[in-house]
């Protein structure tokens, strides 16, 4: 695709976004995410945009849906993923720590089902999911979206937080994460949540 169509795709996508301040990051304290009102619209946006291959369209939708680093992403296979009887899909991830990996149970959105059950017949129970390769994803995301492969799992926190109303403990618990700081830091809390006060407040700071 031409440089010149990826800035029109960019363009479209800005809509669903937002740039958040993460109130207790003292580097990168910026960061752009899908607008928690405007979660599933994004997901439906990409499943029926024709400007992105079957795998872009996956990765994206299976880590915003997951809240999946996309390290975890890129390691799923097609044995990972457990058709239920009410159709709905739970993915077996991978959470990679320090010193050790732990288990988690997701779930892929509705809407991704279908898309994802077809790419999958094609696929060998041990066979990877994805061949994109991770140092690409990165490069890919911000010249397709202008977001980073970290945004994504910000978003998915976001939603659960802000539309879902799950409560810390009950995302510690999902996310596997060591405490509830770090849960918090993921969820982007400062009230000014809104991008045009955001501008608002840089065009202030660069006049003062």
């Amino acid at each position: 695709m031409t440089s010149r169509k990826w800035t029109l795709f960019r363009e479209r996508v800005q809509v669903f976004f937002e740039e958040v301040q993460r109130t207790s990051a003292k580097i990168k304290p910026w960061i752009k995410v899908v607008r928690s009102d405007k979660y599933h619209d994004f997901i439906k946006f990409i499943i029926r945009s024709k400007q992105l291959n079957t795998q872009y369209k996956l990765l994206i939708c299976l880590q915003l849906s997951l809240g999946a680093r996309v390290s975890e992403a890129l390691n799923l296979k097609k044995e990972d993923f457990v058709f239920r009887s009410d159709g709905t899909v739970g993915v077996k991830i991978l959470v990679l720590k320090k010193k050790h990996t732990v288990l988690r149970i997701g779930d892929v959105d509705t809407q991704v089902v279908p898309c994802l059950a077809k790419f999958l017949e094609s696929l060998g129970n041990h066979d990877l999911l994805f061949t994109i390769k991770r140092n690409a994803v990165g490069k890919q995301y911000k010249k397709m979206m202008g977001i980073t492969t970290h945004g994504l799992r910000h978003s998915c926190i976001n939603y659960f937080y802000d539309i879902l109303d799950y409560k810390t403990e009950d995302v510690v618990n999902i996310w596997q994460f060591s405490n509830w700081r770090t849960a918090l830091r993921y969820h982007n809390s400062n009230p000014d949540r809104q991008s045009q006060d955001i501008a608002a407040r840089r065009r202030l700071a660069k006049v003062g």
